[in-house]
Protein backbone atom coordinates (compact mmCIF):
# COMPACT_ATOMS: atom_id res chain seq x y z
CA UNK A 1 0.00 0.00 0.00
CA UNK A 2 2.91 2.39 0.75
CA UNK A 3 4.42 1.73 -2.73
CA UNK A 4 1.12 2.69 -4.38
CA UNK A 5 1.04 5.99 -2.49
CA UNK A 6 4.62 6.77 -3.65
CA UNK A 7 3.74 6.10 -7.31
CA UNK A 8 0.66 8.38 -7.23
CA UNK A 9 2.62 11.19 -5.58
CA UNK A 10 5.21 11.04 -8.41
CA UNK A 11 2.49 11.31 -11.07
CA UNK A 12 0.93 14.20 -9.23
CA UNK A 13 4.18 16.19 -9.59
CA UNK A 14 4.57 15.44 -13.33
CA UNK A 15 0.99 16.06 -14.55
CA UNK A 16 -1.95 18.36 -14.08
CA UNK A 17 -2.58 18.55 -10.33
CA UNK A 18 -6.41 18.93 -10.22
CA UNK A 19 -6.97 16.00 -12.59
CA UNK A 20 -4.56 13.77 -10.75
CA UNK A 21 -6.10 14.77 -7.44
CA UNK A 22 -9.44 13.26 -8.44
CA UNK A 23 -7.73 10.13 -9.75
CA UNK A 24 -5.70 9.87 -6.61
CA UNK A 25 -8.68 10.03 -4.30
CA UNK A 26 -10.72 7.49 -6.28
CA UNK A 27 -7.84 5.06 -6.68
CA UNK A 28 -6.84 5.42 -3.03
CA UNK A 29 -10.40 4.62 -1.88
CA UNK A 30 -10.67 1.51 -4.07
CA UNK A 31 -7.27 0.17 -3.09
CA UNK A 32 -7.80 0.90 0.59
CA UNK A 33 -11.11 -0.93 0.55
CA UNK A 34 -9.55 -3.90 -1.18
CA UNK A 35 -6.72 -4.02 1.31
CA UNK A 36 -9.12 -3.88 4.26
CA UNK A 37 -11.40 -6.62 2.95
CA UNK A 38 -8.45 -8.93 2.40
CA UNK A 39 -7.86 -9.30 6.16
CA UNK A 40 -11.46 -9.47 7.46
CA UNK A 41 -11.36 -10.97 11.01
CA UNK A 42 -13.38 -14.00 12.10
CA UNK A 43 -14.87 -14.87 15.49
CA UNK A 44 -13.26 -18.31 15.75
CA UNK A 45 -14.72 -21.44 17.34
CA UNK A 46 -16.84 -21.14 20.47
CA UNK A 47 -14.96 -21.76 23.71
CA UNK A 48 -16.50 -24.79 25.41
CA UNK A 49 -13.62 -25.56 27.77
CA UNK A 50 -14.53 -25.19 31.46
CA UNK A 51 -12.14 -23.41 33.82
CA UNK A 52 -9.53 -25.41 35.70
CA UNK A 53 -7.97 -25.06 39.15
CA UNK A 54 -4.21 -24.53 38.92
CA UNK A 55 -3.61 -24.66 42.66
CA UNK A 56 -5.31 -24.22 46.01
CA UNK A 57 -3.88 -22.80 49.21
CA UNK A 58 -4.04 -24.77 51.45
CA UNK A 59 -4.38 -27.83 49.23
CA UNK A 60 -7.68 -29.71 49.26
CA UNK A 61 -7.39 -32.62 51.67
CA UNK A 62 -5.17 -30.74 54.12
CA UNK A 63 -5.24 -31.63 57.80
CA UNK A 64 -4.54 -29.59 60.95
CA UNK A 65 -6.08 -26.60 59.16
CA UNK A 66 -5.53 -23.40 61.16
CA UNK A 67 -5.99 -20.78 58.44
CA UNK A 68 -9.28 -18.95 58.08
CA UNK A 69 -8.56 -18.15 54.43
CA UNK A 70 -8.66 -20.46 51.38
CA UNK A 71 -7.42 -19.37 47.94
CA UNK A 72 -8.31 -21.15 44.70
CA UNK A 73 -6.32 -20.17 41.60
CA UNK A 74 -7.96 -20.74 38.18
CA UNK A 75 -6.49 -20.77 34.67
CA UNK A 76 -8.92 -18.05 33.51
CA UNK A 77 -11.29 -15.44 34.83
CA UNK A 78 -14.37 -16.96 36.47
CA UNK A 79 -17.69 -15.76 37.84
CA UNK A 80 -19.61 -16.92 40.89
CA UNK A 81 -23.35 -17.43 40.32
CA UNK A 82 -26.11 -18.26 42.80
CA UNK A 83 -23.58 -18.90 45.54
CA UNK A 84 -26.14 -18.93 48.36
CA UNK A 85 -28.17 -21.58 46.54
CA UNK A 86 -25.36 -23.64 45.04
CA UNK A 87 -22.59 -23.76 47.67
CA UNK A 88 -23.12 -26.27 50.48
CA UNK A 89 -20.79 -26.36 53.49
CA UNK A 90 -20.73 -29.46 55.72
CA UNK A 91 -20.98 -29.29 58.68
CA UNK A 92 -22.96 -26.03 58.37
CA UNK A 93 -21.56 -22.82 59.83
CA UNK A 94 -23.42 -20.29 61.93
CA UNK A 95 -22.10 -17.48 59.74
CA UNK A 96 -21.54 -17.96 56.05
CA UNK A 97 -17.97 -17.24 54.80
CA UNK A 98 -17.19 -14.46 52.34
CA UNK A 99 -16.56 -15.59 48.75
CA UNK A 100 -14.64 -12.94 46.78
CA UNK A 101 -13.13 -12.98 43.30
CA UNK A 102 -9.81 -11.23 42.78
CA UNK A 103 -8.37 -11.59 39.30
CA UNK A 104 -8.33 -15.31 38.50
CA UNK A 105 -8.48 -16.19 42.17
CA UNK A 106 -11.39 -17.08 44.47
CA UNK A 107 -10.78 -16.15 48.10
CA UNK A 108 -12.85 -17.78 50.86
CA UNK A 109 -12.71 -16.01 54.23
CA UNK A 110 -14.24 -17.71 57.29
CA UNK A 111 -15.88 -15.38 59.82
CA UNK A 112 -15.97 -17.76 62.80
CA UNK A 113 -13.72 -20.22 64.58
CA UNK A 114 -13.90 -23.70 63.09
CA UNK A 115 -14.62 -26.72 65.29
CA UNK A 116 -11.67 -28.79 66.51
CA UNK A 117 -10.98 -32.23 64.99
CA UNK A 118 -13.66 -31.74 62.35
CA UNK A 119 -13.65 -32.50 58.63
CA UNK A 120 -15.25 -29.80 56.47
CA UNK A 121 -16.35 -29.99 52.84
CA UNK A 122 -17.32 -27.14 50.53
CA UNK A 123 -19.47 -28.34 47.63
CA UNK A 124 -19.53 -25.60 45.00
CA UNK A 125 -22.30 -27.16 42.89
CA UNK A 126 -22.65 -25.22 39.61
CA UNK A 127 -21.67 -21.86 41.07
CA UNK A 128 -18.28 -21.46 39.29
CA UNK A 129 -18.31 -20.68 35.54
CA UNK A 130 -15.87 -19.06 33.16
CA UNK A 131 -16.41 -15.36 32.60
CA UNK A 132 -16.69 -15.30 28.81
CA UNK A 133 -18.85 -18.28 27.82
CA UNK A 134 -20.38 -19.37 31.13
CA UNK A 135 -18.95 -22.89 30.98
CA UNK A 136 -19.47 -24.51 34.39
CA UNK A 137 -16.48 -25.90 36.26
CA UNK A 138 -18.35 -29.08 37.10
CA UNK A 139 -18.05 -31.06 40.31
CA UNK A 140 -15.78 -29.31 42.80
CA UNK A 141 -15.67 -30.33 46.45
CA UNK A 142 -12.95 -28.80 48.59
CA UNK A 143 -12.12 -30.75 51.76
CA UNK A 144 -9.99 -30.04 54.82
CA UNK A 145 -9.75 -31.11 58.46
CA UNK A 146 -8.99 -29.12 61.58
CA UNK A 147 -7.69 -32.30 63.22
CA UNK A 148 -4.98 -34.79 62.34
CA UNK A 149 -7.04 -36.84 59.87
CA UNK A 150 -9.89 -36.58 57.39
CA UNK A 151 -13.09 -38.41 58.28
CA UNK A 152 -13.52 -41.23 55.76
CA UNK A 153 -17.09 -42.57 56.15
CA UNK A 154 -19.42 -42.07 53.20
CA UNK A 155 -22.91 -42.86 51.94
CA UNK A 156 -24.15 -43.03 48.37
CA UNK A 157 -27.32 -43.99 46.54
CA UNK A 158 -30.09 -42.75 44.30
CA UNK A 159 -33.18 -40.54 44.65
CA UNK A 160 -36.32 -41.11 42.58
CA UNK A 161 -39.96 -40.05 42.68
CA UNK A 162 -41.98 -42.60 44.61
CA UNK A 163 -45.04 -42.38 42.35
CA UNK A 164 -43.19 -42.58 39.00
CA UNK A 165 -39.89 -44.29 39.86
CA UNK A 166 -38.08 -41.59 37.82
CA UNK A 167 -34.70 -40.23 38.96
CA UNK A 168 -34.62 -36.64 40.26
CA UNK A 169 -31.69 -34.23 40.04
CA UNK A 170 -30.68 -31.30 42.27
CA UNK A 171 -32.22 -32.82 45.39
CA UNK A 172 -30.55 -32.08 48.73
CA UNK A 173 -29.59 -35.32 50.50
CA UNK A 174 -28.38 -34.96 54.06
CA UNK A 175 -27.35 -36.71 57.25
CA UNK A 176 -28.71 -35.62 60.63
CA UNK A 177 -27.42 -36.78 64.02
CA UNK A 178 -29.79 -38.85 66.16
CA UNK A 179 -31.63 -35.97 67.78
CA UNK A 180 -35.27 -34.82 67.94
CA UNK A 181 -37.01 -34.81 64.53
CA UNK A 182 -37.50 -31.06 64.70
CA UNK A 183 -33.97 -30.55 63.30
CA UNK A 184 -35.15 -31.79 59.90
CA UNK A 185 -37.87 -29.15 59.99
CA UNK A 186 -35.75 -26.26 61.22
CA UNK A 187 -32.07 -26.56 60.24
CA UNK A 188 -29.72 -27.79 57.49
CA UNK A 189 -28.26 -31.29 57.77
CA UNK A 190 -24.89 -31.96 59.35
CA UNK A 191 -23.57 -33.36 56.04
CA UNK A 192 -25.18 -32.74 52.65
CA UNK A 193 -24.81 -33.22 48.92
CA UNK A 194 -26.89 -32.92 45.74
CA UNK A 195 -28.16 -35.50 43.28
CA UNK A 196 -26.85 -35.46 39.72
CA UNK A 197 -28.85 -35.83 36.49
CA UNK A 198 -29.33 -39.55 37.13
CA UNK A 199 -30.45 -39.03 40.73
CA UNK A 200 -27.18 -40.30 42.25
CA UNK A 201 -25.74 -38.77 45.40
CA UNK A 202 -22.43 -39.15 47.27
CA UNK A 203 -21.81 -37.79 50.76
CA UNK A 204 -18.13 -38.18 51.64
CA UNK A 205 -15.82 -37.38 54.54
CA UNK A 206 -18.39 -38.11 57.22
CA UNK A 207 -17.54 -38.96 60.82
CA UNK A 208 -18.45 -42.57 61.66
CA UNK A 209 -21.67 -43.04 63.58
CA UNK A 210 -25.46 -43.35 63.28
CA UNK A 211 -27.45 -40.83 61.28
CA UNK A 212 -30.87 -40.10 59.89
CA UNK A 213 -30.64 -40.00 56.08
CA UNK A 214 -33.14 -37.65 54.42
CA UNK A 215 -33.72 -35.91 51.10
CA UNK A 216 -35.64 -32.76 50.29
CA UNK A 217 -36.49 -31.10 46.98
CA UNK A 218 -35.55 -27.72 48.41
CA UNK A 219 -37.73 -24.90 47.04
CA UNK A 220 -36.43 -21.93 49.02
CA UNK A 221 -32.71 -22.69 49.28
CA UNK A 222 -32.47 -23.11 53.05
CA UNK A 223 -31.49 -26.81 52.78
CA UNK A 224 -34.25 -28.18 55.02
CA UNK A 225 -37.92 -29.22 54.86
CA UNK A 226 -40.21 -26.33 55.70
CA UNK A 227 -42.62 -25.81 52.78
CA UNK A 228 -45.76 -27.85 52.02
CA UNK A 229 -44.88 -28.08 48.31
CA UNK A 230 -41.44 -29.62 49.00
CA UNK A 231 -41.01 -33.32 48.27
CA UNK A 232 -39.20 -35.40 50.88
CA UNK A 233 -37.73 -38.87 51.36
CA UNK A 234 -36.04 -40.69 54.21
CA UNK A 235 -34.33 -43.99 54.89
CA UNK A 236 -36.16 -46.21 57.39
CA UNK A 237 -34.57 -46.15 60.83
CA UNK A 238 -30.95 -45.00 61.08
CA UNK A 239 -27.95 -45.64 58.85
CA UNK A 240 -24.66 -46.67 60.43
CA UNK A 241 -21.43 -45.38 58.89
CA UNK A 242 -18.17 -47.11 59.75
CA UNK A 243 -14.59 -45.82 59.86
CA UNK A 244 -13.55 -47.80 56.78
CA UNK A 245 -15.96 -45.78 54.64
CA UNK A 246 -18.67 -48.43 54.18
CA UNK A 247 -22.34 -47.91 54.81
CA UNK A 248 -23.11 -50.90 56.99
CA UNK A 249 -26.02 -52.92 55.62
CA UNK A 250 -26.73 -50.40 52.85
CA UNK A 251 -24.10 -50.49 50.07
CA UNK A 252 -26.31 -48.34 47.81
CA UNK A 253 -29.43 -46.84 49.37
CA UNK A 254 -32.61 -45.85 47.53
CA UNK A 255 -34.60 -42.79 48.60
CA UNK A 256 -38.11 -42.26 47.19
CA UNK A 257 -39.46 -38.71 47.13
CA UNK A 258 -43.08 -37.97 47.90
CA UNK A 259 -45.25 -35.01 48.83
CA UNK A 260 -47.16 -35.28 52.09
CA UNK A 261 -50.07 -33.38 50.57
CA UNK A 262 -49.92 -30.56 53.10
CA UNK A 263 -50.19 -27.82 50.48
CA UNK A 264 -53.60 -26.18 50.59
CA UNK A 265 -55.54 -26.15 47.32
CA UNK A 266 -56.32 -22.72 45.94
CA UNK A 267 -58.42 -21.39 43.10
CA UNK A 268 -56.25 -20.53 40.11
CA UNK A 269 -58.93 -19.58 37.57
CA UNK A 270 -62.66 -19.09 37.10
CA UNK A 271 -64.74 -18.10 34.11
CA UNK A 272 -68.22 -17.90 32.60
CA UNK A 273 -67.37 -17.87 28.91
CA UNK A 274 -70.54 -19.69 27.80
CA UNK A 275 -74.19 -19.27 28.64
CA UNK A 276 -75.30 -21.36 31.58
CA UNK A 277 -71.86 -22.62 32.58
CA UNK A 278 -69.50 -21.52 35.35
CA UNK A 279 -66.03 -23.07 35.64
CA UNK A 280 -63.67 -23.11 38.64
CA UNK A 281 -60.12 -24.52 38.58
CA UNK A 282 -57.90 -25.49 41.53
CA UNK A 283 -54.14 -26.05 41.59
CA UNK A 284 -54.58 -29.35 43.49
CA UNK A 285 -57.23 -32.07 43.63
CA UNK A 286 -59.57 -32.12 46.62
CA UNK A 287 -61.10 -35.21 48.15
CA UNK A 288 -63.95 -33.25 49.66
CA UNK A 289 -65.56 -30.19 48.06
CA UNK A 290 -69.01 -28.85 48.88
CA UNK A 291 -70.78 -26.41 46.56
CA UNK A 292 -73.59 -24.09 47.67
CA UNK A 293 -75.51 -21.46 45.67
CA UNK A 294 -76.16 -18.36 47.80
CA UNK A 295 -79.52 -17.51 46.21
CA UNK A 296 -81.95 -20.10 47.63
CA UNK A 297 -84.65 -19.26 45.07
CA UNK A 298 -83.04 -21.47 42.39
CA UNK A 299 -84.77 -24.81 41.86
CA UNK A 300 -82.88 -28.09 41.57
CA UNK A 301 -83.99 -28.42 37.97
CA UNK A 302 -82.33 -25.14 37.04
CA UNK A 303 -78.90 -26.16 38.41
CA UNK A 304 -76.49 -29.03 37.77
CA UNK A 305 -73.20 -29.16 39.69
CA UNK A 306 -70.44 -31.45 38.48
CA UNK A 307 -67.01 -31.99 40.08
CA UNK A 308 -64.64 -33.49 37.50
CA UNK A 309 -63.08 -36.93 38.14
CA UNK A 310 -59.66 -35.29 38.61
CA UNK A 311 -61.20 -33.37 41.56
CA UNK A 312 -59.30 -30.22 40.62
CA UNK A 313 -62.10 -28.43 38.74
CA UNK A 314 -65.86 -28.13 38.74
CA UNK A 315 -68.72 -26.90 36.56
CA UNK A 316 -71.94 -25.24 37.64
CA UNK A 317 -74.58 -25.51 34.90
CA UNK A 318 -77.64 -23.27 35.21
CA UNK A 319 -80.69 -22.49 33.10
CA UNK A 320 -83.45 -19.88 33.08
CA UNK A 321 -82.07 -17.91 36.02
CA UNK A 322 -83.16 -14.30 35.81
CA UNK A 323 -80.17 -12.58 37.39
CA UNK A 324 -77.09 -10.63 36.34
CA UNK A 325 -74.77 -12.42 38.73
CA UNK A 326 -74.39 -15.70 40.65
CA UNK A 327 -72.49 -16.23 43.92
CA UNK A 328 -71.36 -19.66 45.08
CA UNK A 329 -69.65 -20.95 48.23
CA UNK A 330 -66.95 -23.63 47.84
CA UNK A 331 -65.92 -25.32 51.07
CA UNK A 332 -63.67 -28.16 52.16
CA UNK A 333 -64.51 -29.11 55.78
CA UNK A 334 -61.50 -31.44 56.04
CA UNK A 335 -59.04 -28.55 55.80
CA UNK A 336 -61.50 -25.88 57.04
CA UNK A 337 -61.27 -23.86 53.82
CA UNK A 338 -64.07 -21.68 52.42
CA UNK A 339 -64.11 -19.59 49.23
CA UNK A 340 -66.91 -17.35 48.01
CA UNK A 341 -67.00 -16.53 44.30
CA UNK A 342 -69.23 -14.11 42.44
CA UNK A 343 -69.71 -14.33 38.67
CA UNK A 344 -70.94 -11.11 37.08
CA UNK A 345 -72.00 -10.11 33.57
CA UNK A 346 -73.35 -13.57 32.75
CA UNK A 347 -73.50 -14.60 29.09
CA UNK A 348 -76.93 -14.07 27.49
CA UNK A 349 -79.05 -17.09 26.48
CA UNK A 350 -79.17 -15.94 22.86
CA UNK A 351 -75.50 -17.00 22.66
CA UNK A 352 -76.29 -20.57 23.72
CA UNK A 353 -74.58 -23.05 21.36
CA UNK A 354 -76.25 -25.97 19.62
CA UNK A 355 -75.53 -29.51 20.78
CA UNK A 356 -72.02 -30.53 19.70
CA UNK A 357 -69.89 -33.55 20.50
CA UNK A 358 -66.50 -35.25 20.25
CA UNK A 359 -65.92 -39.00 20.14
CA UNK A 360 -63.17 -41.56 20.62
CA UNK A 361 -63.54 -42.72 17.02
CA UNK A 362 -60.44 -42.79 14.84
CA UNK A 363 -60.83 -41.31 11.39
CA UNK A 364 -62.90 -38.62 9.75
CA UNK A 365 -66.50 -38.16 8.72
CA UNK A 366 -66.37 -41.11 6.34
CA UNK A 367 -65.80 -44.54 7.82
CA UNK A 368 -64.44 -44.33 11.37
CA UNK A 369 -62.48 -46.92 13.31
CA UNK A 370 -63.68 -48.24 16.67
CA UNK A 371 -61.64 -50.64 18.77
CA UNK A 372 -62.88 -53.99 19.93
CA UNK A 373 -63.03 -54.47 23.71
CA UNK A 374 -63.45 -50.73 24.12
CA UNK A 375 -66.66 -48.70 24.63
CA UNK A 376 -67.62 -45.95 22.20
CA UNK A 377 -68.03 -42.54 23.87
CA UNK A 378 -69.70 -39.27 22.88
CA UNK A 379 -68.65 -36.23 24.90
CA UNK A 380 -71.26 -33.48 24.45
CA UNK A 381 -70.80 -29.79 25.11
CA UNK A 382 -73.89 -29.73 27.38
CA UNK A 383 -75.20 -32.17 29.97
CA UNK A 384 -77.72 -34.61 28.48
CA UNK A 385 -80.98 -35.00 30.40
CA UNK A 386 -82.88 -37.54 28.27
CA UNK A 387 -82.14 -40.37 25.82
CA UNK A 388 -84.93 -41.60 23.51
CA UNK A 389 -83.92 -45.16 22.68
CA UNK A 390 -86.58 -45.53 20.01
CA UNK A 391 -84.75 -42.90 17.99
CA UNK A 392 -81.30 -44.53 18.25
CA UNK A 393 -80.21 -47.55 16.20
CA UNK A 394 -77.04 -49.62 15.86
CA UNK A 395 -76.69 -52.14 13.02
CA UNK A 396 -74.09 -54.89 12.83
CA UNK A 397 -73.89 -56.01 9.20
CA UNK A 398 -77.47 -54.66 8.82
CA UNK A 399 -78.59 -56.64 11.90
CA UNK A 400 -80.21 -54.46 14.63
CA UNK A 401 -78.61 -54.54 18.11
CA UNK A 402 -80.63 -54.11 21.30
CA UNK A 403 -79.35 -50.91 22.94
CA UNK A 404 -81.34 -51.07 26.17
CA UNK A 405 -78.48 -52.52 28.23
CA UNK A 406 -75.44 -51.13 26.42
CA UNK A 407 -76.13 -47.40 26.11
CA UNK A 408 -75.90 -45.13 29.15
CA UNK A 409 -75.01 -41.71 30.48
CA UNK A 410 -71.92 -41.80 32.70
CA UNK A 411 -73.49 -39.78 35.47
CA UNK A 412 -70.73 -40.68 37.92
CA UNK A 413 -68.27 -38.91 35.62
CA UNK A 414 -70.47 -36.39 33.85
CA UNK A 415 -73.88 -36.55 32.21
CA UNK A 416 -72.14 -34.96 29.21
CA UNK A 417 -70.67 -38.37 28.36
CA UNK A 418 -72.76 -41.00 26.57
CA UNK A 419 -71.28 -44.49 26.35
CA UNK A 420 -72.11 -47.44 24.10
CA UNK A 421 -70.51 -50.48 25.72
CA UNK A 422 -70.78 -53.31 23.19
CA UNK A 423 -68.68 -56.38 22.44
CA UNK A 424 -67.56 -55.20 19.01
CA UNK A 425 -66.48 -57.91 16.55
CA UNK A 426 -63.26 -57.63 14.57
CA UNK A 427 -63.32 -56.54 10.90
CA UNK A 428 -67.04 -55.76 11.02
CA UNK A 429 -69.05 -52.76 9.70
CA UNK A 430 -71.55 -50.94 11.92
CA UNK A 431 -74.12 -48.21 11.26
CA UNK A 432 -74.89 -45.88 14.18
CA UNK A 433 -77.81 -43.44 13.95
CA UNK A 434 -79.12 -40.83 16.39
CA UNK A 435 -82.27 -39.48 14.78
CA UNK A 436 -83.21 -35.86 15.08
CA UNK A 437 -84.35 -35.14 18.70
CA UNK A 438 -83.04 -38.46 20.05
CA UNK A 439 -81.26 -36.51 22.81
CA UNK A 440 -82.49 -33.67 24.99
CA UNK A 441 -79.91 -31.57 26.79
CA UNK A 442 -79.97 -29.63 30.06
CA UNK A 443 -81.32 -26.53 28.26
CA UNK A 444 -84.11 -28.34 26.44
CA UNK A 445 -82.27 -28.38 23.11
CA UNK A 446 -82.52 -31.34 20.72
CA UNK A 447 -79.76 -32.88 18.66
CA UNK A 448 -79.62 -32.79 14.90
CA UNK A 449 -79.28 -36.16 13.17
CA UNK A 450 -76.02 -38.00 13.87
CA UNK A 451 -75.07 -40.81 11.49
CA UNK A 452 -71.71 -42.58 11.59
CA UNK A 453 -70.29 -45.47 9.58
CA UNK A 454 -68.05 -47.55 11.83
CA UNK A 455 -65.66 -50.44 11.27
CA UNK A 456 -63.49 -52.45 13.60
CA UNK A 457 -59.87 -53.37 12.71
CA UNK A 458 -58.59 -56.82 11.80
CA UNK A 459 -57.37 -58.94 14.70
CA UNK A 460 -53.87 -58.90 13.22
CA UNK A 461 -53.82 -55.10 13.54
CA UNK A 462 -53.60 -55.48 17.32
CA UNK A 463 -50.62 -56.39 19.46
CA UNK A 464 -50.40 -58.20 22.77
CA UNK A 465 -48.47 -57.24 25.89
CA UNK A 466 -47.27 -60.23 27.91
CA UNK A 467 -46.06 -59.26 31.38
CA UNK A 468 -44.15 -61.28 33.95
CA UNK A 469 -43.46 -60.17 37.52
CA UNK A 470 -40.36 -61.64 39.18
CA UNK A 471 -40.54 -61.48 42.99
CA UNK A 472 -44.31 -61.27 42.90
CA UNK A 473 -45.70 -61.83 46.41
CA UNK A 474 -49.22 -63.30 46.77
CA UNK A 475 -49.40 -61.67 50.21
CA UNK A 476 -49.26 -58.18 48.71
CA UNK A 477 -51.86 -56.20 46.79
CA UNK A 478 -50.74 -54.86 43.38
CA UNK A 479 -52.45 -52.54 40.91
CA UNK A 480 -51.46 -52.44 37.23
CA UNK A 481 -51.88 -49.24 35.18
CA UNK A 482 -51.23 -48.76 31.45
CA UNK A 483 -50.63 -45.36 29.81
CA UNK A 484 -50.31 -44.17 26.22
CA UNK A 485 -47.33 -42.05 25.14
CA UNK A 486 -49.20 -38.85 26.07
CA UNK A 487 -49.62 -40.07 29.64
CA UNK A 488 -53.34 -40.87 29.37
CA UNK A 489 -54.29 -43.81 31.55
CA UNK A 490 -55.90 -46.56 29.47
CA UNK A 491 -56.30 -49.48 31.86
CA UNK A 492 -56.29 -50.21 35.58
CA UNK A 493 -56.26 -53.87 36.61
CA UNK A 494 -55.48 -55.92 39.74
CA UNK A 495 -52.48 -58.27 39.60
CA UNK A 496 -53.39 -61.64 41.09
CA UNK A 497 -50.50 -63.79 39.86
CA UNK A 498 -46.96 -63.44 38.52
CA UNK A 499 -48.15 -63.02 34.91
CA UNK A 500 -50.59 -60.74 33.11
CA UNK A 501 -51.59 -60.57 29.44
CA UNK A 502 -53.12 -57.46 27.83
CA UNK A 503 -54.65 -58.10 24.40
CA UNK A 504 -56.01 -55.89 21.62
CA UNK A 505 -53.56 -53.00 21.94
CA UNK A 506 -53.09 -50.60 19.05
CA UNK A 507 -49.63 -50.15 17.59
CA UNK A 508 -47.62 -47.52 19.44
CA UNK A 509 -45.60 -46.78 22.55
CA UNK A 510 -46.87 -47.37 26.08
CA UNK A 511 -45.78 -46.95 29.68
CA UNK A 512 -46.90 -48.85 32.72
CA UNK A 513 -46.92 -48.42 36.48
CA UNK A 514 -47.51 -50.99 39.19
CA UNK A 515 -48.55 -49.83 42.65
CA UNK A 516 -47.87 -51.93 45.70
CA UNK A 517 -51.14 -51.01 47.38
CA UNK A 518 -50.31 -51.72 51.02
CA UNK A 519 -53.52 -50.31 52.51
CA UNK A 520 -55.67 -51.79 49.72
CA UNK A 521 -57.55 -48.58 48.98
CA UNK A 522 -57.04 -48.82 45.23
CA UNK A 523 -54.79 -45.74 45.14
CA UNK A 524 -51.13 -44.83 45.46
CA UNK A 525 -50.52 -43.21 48.85
CA UNK A 526 -47.63 -40.91 49.79
CA UNK A 527 -45.69 -41.29 53.01
CA UNK A 528 -45.74 -39.35 56.25
CA UNK A 529 -42.77 -37.86 58.05
CA UNK A 530 -44.61 -37.65 61.37
CA UNK A 531 -45.61 -41.33 61.19
CA UNK A 532 -42.25 -42.40 59.72
CA UNK A 533 -44.21 -44.12 56.98
CA UNK A 534 -42.66 -44.33 53.53
CA UNK A 535 -44.63 -43.87 50.33
CA UNK A 536 -46.11 -46.97 48.73
CA UNK A 537 -43.77 -48.60 46.23
CA UNK A 538 -44.25 -48.21 42.52
CA UNK A 539 -42.58 -50.08 39.67
CA UNK A 540 -42.36 -48.94 36.05
CA UNK A 541 -40.68 -49.63 32.72
CA UNK A 542 -37.31 -47.98 32.06
CA UNK A 543 -38.01 -47.28 28.37
CA UNK A 544 -41.21 -47.08 26.30
CA UNK A 545 -42.93 -50.38 25.54
CA UNK A 546 -43.37 -50.79 21.79
CA UNK A 547 -46.50 -52.61 20.60
CA UNK A 548 -46.72 -53.87 17.00
CA UNK A 549 -49.63 -55.44 15.13
CA UNK A 550 -49.85 -59.24 15.19
CA UNK A 551 -46.96 -59.36 17.64
CA UNK A 552 -46.45 -60.38 21.29
CA UNK A 553 -44.31 -57.96 23.29
CA UNK A 554 -42.81 -59.51 26.43
CA UNK A 555 -41.92 -57.27 29.39
CA UNK A 556 -40.59 -58.26 32.82
CA UNK A 557 -41.08 -55.98 35.83
CA UNK A 558 -39.27 -56.94 39.03
CA UNK A 559 -41.58 -56.37 42.01
CA UNK A 560 -38.79 -56.46 44.57
CA UNK A 561 -38.59 -53.19 46.51
CA UNK A 562 -35.07 -51.74 46.49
Amino acid sequence: MNNINTLINSLYSAFNAPVLLVCYLGLHFLLSTACANRVSPTGGPEDKTPPKILESEPASGSTNMKDKTIKLQFDEYVTLENEFEQIIISPPLAERPDFKLKGKQLIIQFKEELQDSTTYTIDFGESIKDLTEGNPLGELVYTFATGEKLDSAMVHGEVSMADTDKAVEKVIVGLYPITPDSLFLSSPPLYASRTDEEGHFHIKHVRAGEYLLVAVEDKNGNLYYDLPNENIAFAPGFVTLSEDGDLEGHPDIQLRLFNEGKALPKIVDKNNRAYGRLEVFYNLPQDTLLVEILDKSYSEDSLFIHINPTKDSLNVWFNDIATEEISIILSNPIIDQVDTLTFKQLIERKRLQKIKYTTNFRGGRGESKVDIKRPVTFNFNHPIREIKLDKISLLEKDKPIDLSNIIRLDRDKSSKILTIDYDWKADTPYDLLFEDSALVDFYGLYNEEIFRLLRTPLLRDYGTLMLSFPNYSPDKNYIFQLFDKRGKRLKTLPITEDKLTIKYLNEGEYDLKIIQDDNQNGLWDPGSWAEKRAAEYTFSNEKPIVIKGNWDSEVSIDLRPE
